[in-house]
């Protein structure tokens, strides 16, 4: 009954540990999905996934140009 006692004593700090813990990744995920939701909102703005894939290619264009120019 000791052993029991002084055991669950001991794991009270690391069961706190853990729901901060928890609280941290929730609070992460919340960023995240609001950093997401605005990209989503932006790429709309932007004209949609054919305009970043026009800017992706212009990108590796560019890219490209400048390694083949050095």
């Amino acid at each position: 009954m000791l052993g029991t006692a002084l055991v669950l004593a001991l794991a009270a700090p690391a069961f706190a540990a853990d729901k901060q813990t928890l609280a941290d990744i929730r609070a992460e995920l919340a960023q995240v999905s609001a950093q997401l939701q605005e990209l989503r909102s932006g790429l709309v703005a932007s004209g949609g996934r054919a305009a970043c894939r026009r800017r992706a290619g212009l990108r590796r264009c560019s890219a490209w140009t400048r390694w083949r120019r050095s």
